[in-house]
């Protein structure tokens, strides 16, 4: 399991590192395709064997893993392979299209394989300190992404993204500290006083006082990364200037590492104050993020922007999901992440097929997806759908799930609002969607052929579906073991 553990974390490091010493486009492209398929082999078994076995800890508790941090490892490297796949053709296409220049083909995928060491990193962090460190360097490492076009709105969009960031991930720092003092004070162990696992199992013994106020700067501070409202507001810009590739994996899987590290807390907090405390603000702020996407979703022209603020939507249900709880609420959330990863994944690898096309990412400019590219088309129909919660597709599932739980759960008033929310922006969604999809083509639409593009768009789509249909047994274990170190069996 160690050698296991050094394999998942030196895969990407070692392909970022080649990336820039050799100077041959093909071969970088296969190294980043062999090695991401290695790593996605490597952190399968790896996943496995810590669900199968419990937990797994190494280097005296400073790695550690369990069901949760499996279950959020395993869907960064299942939309890595995707990306990884999508890449090679997209940045094909935007270096032949001159968008972009040629020698920063290597830099992407540098900076894209480190962008995926951070987020494995802050997966597998036992220390709530490194935990901190590693959600920090995500944003280092994917800013440099969003604005690898070198444009003025391009790099006002990574410059707006690592500000607002960094002064979220500062309250991230401060609650962190004060989680520590309060550790801190009742074990006297400068050494494990940051564990995670140390600080679950004696949660109870914790000051309730001080460990609610580290909640908050948590929150506030995760919440920021995670694109919560009212912190969201680097999430739109850097999701419609970053490369598509990029913008999957910012909505798929780092919105989720935040989501992720506030998980953890919220473990603390039930533990030590009662479930009330942090369940209220997750609702109040899910609530909220639900909120500003509708409006926004509404009155959206721009494509890609309009998959960033269906991300905030999705973000607020998910910690809803988490702030209604119960064994459905918390499944709900769960598997909610899950669809909405291979859904978003979807839409934005077809968002950049269909800005290659058009040439626009106006939503008013595009029309006739399904006429001039069947494929391109009923991805973009299917993707809309899904992502507006209708059945047989997966979300309308996890959705369900968590509605249910709000109404079972003694918060009918937050579950009204929420279902209100969301058959607007079903309505909102679907005339953008149908918008894009039906009418007449332009004239100069471009035909731009990416053969790589066509698998992934393919194979997410079924997986997409089949998540309403049928969940494998593998996926509900691991959700289950997830939802009961939540409920706080550590």
């Amino acid at each position: 399991m160690v050698q296991l553990l050094q394999l998942i974390l030196a895969l990407p490091l070692a392909a970022a590192f080649l990336s820039i010493t050799v100077r041959t486009r093909r071969v970088v492209e296969y190294i980043h395709l062999s090695l991401s398929a290695f790593l996605a082999a490597a952190g399968s078994l790896f996943c496995a064997r810590v669900i199968r076995g419990g937990t797994f800890s190494a280097w005296d508790g400073f790695f550690y893993a369990d069901a949760l941090s499996a279950f959020y490892l395993g869907i960064i490297l299942l939309v890595n392979v995707f990306v990884a796949v999508y890449s090679v053709g997209y940045i094909r296409n935007e270096i032949a299209g001159g968008h972009l220049p040629e020698k920063k083909l290597f830099r992407y995928y540098a900076l894209l394989n480190l962008f995926i060491f951070t987020m494995v990193f802050v997966c597998l962090a036992g220390n709530l300190g490194a935990l901190w460190i590693g959600i920090e360097a995500t944003t280092l490492a994917s800013a440099f992404l969003v604005g690898i076009y070198n444009k003025n709105v391009s790099i006002e969009a990574a410059w707006k993204y690592i500000i607002i960031c960094t002064v979220g991930i500062t309250f991230a720092l401060f609650g962190t500290v004060l989680l520590y003092y309060a550790s801190i004070q009742v074990t006297g162990d400068l050494k494990h006083s940051l564990h995670w696992i140390d600080i679950a199992r004696m949660a109870d013994k914790l000051n309730p006082q001080i460990v609610k106020i580290a909640f908050i700067f948590i929150l506030i501070g995760y919440g920021t990364k995670a694109g919560l409202a009212p912190m969201h507001t680097w999430m739109p810009d850097a999701h419609s200037q970053a490369p598509s590739p990029v913008s999957a994996l910012l909505s798929g899987v780092l919105l989720k590492c935040a989501i992720y590290g506030i998980i953890r807390y919220h473990i603390i907090v039930k533990k030590c104050a009662g479930g009330v405390y942090s369940d209220h603000l997750l609702i109040i702020f899910g609530v909220l993020s639900l909120l500003f996407a509708t409006f926004f979703i509404l009155v959206q022209s721009d494509i890609k922007r309009l998959f960033a603020y269906s991300s905030l939507e999705h973000i607020g249900l998910i910690s809803v999901g988490l702030g209604f709880g119960g064994a459905v609420g918390l499944f709900g959330a769960l598997l909610h992440t899950v669809n909405h990863a291979i859904t978003k994944t979807l839409m934005f690898c077809t968002a950049g097929e269909i800005i290659a096309r058009y040439k626009s990412r106006s939503i008013l400019r595009i029309a006739g997806v399904v006429t001039a590219f069947p494929l391109t088309g009923i991805a973009l129909l299917a993707g809309g759908f899904a992502l507006a919660g209708s059945p047989p597709f997966g979300i309308f599932i996890s959705e369900l799930m968590i509605l249910k739980a709000g109404f079972a759960g003694g918060h009918a008033a937050a579950a009204v609002i929420v279902l209100a929310a969301l058959v607007l922006i079903f309505a909102g969604l679907i005339k953008h969607i149908s918008g894009m999809a039906f009418g007449q083509p332009p004239a100069d639409v471009q035909r731009v052929a990416n053969r790589w593009g066509v698998p992934v768009l393919a194979v997410l789509g079924i997986m997409m579906t089949l998540t309403g249909l049928y969940l494998p047994s593998f996926l509900t274990q691991t959700i289950r073991q997830c939802v009961d170190i939540i409920n706080g069996a550590v």
